[in-house]
């Protein structure tokens, strides 16, 4: 399963990231990739550990200007996925508010690293006066990681 994901990403990706003279039935395609790509975070990393691993390899680059389309899709999808599916997943907090299985440092580090990649794009964007691709959906990534973390520690500390 796993295997035949990363296989299909792969090939999509050479798909959408081709130069080759394009025909309309060509573009049609590649429309329907990039859209395939763009929505397909929980199909092409199908566990949490390897999206959350893909994601994080992927923030170090994301400022950088020069990038193939097939990464700019798929580090926006996973961004997506963890802002509207699973937010608390990226910092890995304990799904029954056991505060003894939180992960501190962790939770720290995952913070502190969309905090600096927000700030690349923010450094980026007074610079030269254009948003970076990866903008908007890191900004949302971080807010919703942030109001994840606030909800569960409200939540530890109604139950407490």
């Amino acid at each position: 399963g796993a295997m035949a994901a990363k296989e299909l990403h792969t090939h999509l990706c050479d798909v959408v990231d081709r130069v080759d003279g394009d025909s309309a039935p060509m573009e049609t395609l590649k429309q329907e990739v990039r859209n395939t790509l763009l929505n397909g975070a929980a199909v092409f990393f199908p566990d949490r550990q390897s999206r959350r691993d893909h994601l994080f390899a992927m923030m170090k680059h994301v400022t950088e200007q020069e990038h193939k389309q097939s990464l700019q899709l798929t580090f926006r999808s996973l961004c997506a996925y963890f802002s509207d599916k699973d937010p608390g997943g990226l910092l890995l907090l304990p799904e029954k508010g056991d505060v003894a299985d939180l992960n501190s440092p962790e939770v720290l580090a995952v913070t502190s690293t969309l905090l600096s990649v927000a700030a690349r794009e923010c450094e980026l964007l007074v610079l030269t006066g254009a948003q970076g691709e990866a903008g908007s959906v890191l900004l949302s990534l971080f807010w919703a990681v942030q109001g994840s973390l606030l909800s569960w520690c409200f939540l530890q500390l109604k139950s407490a």
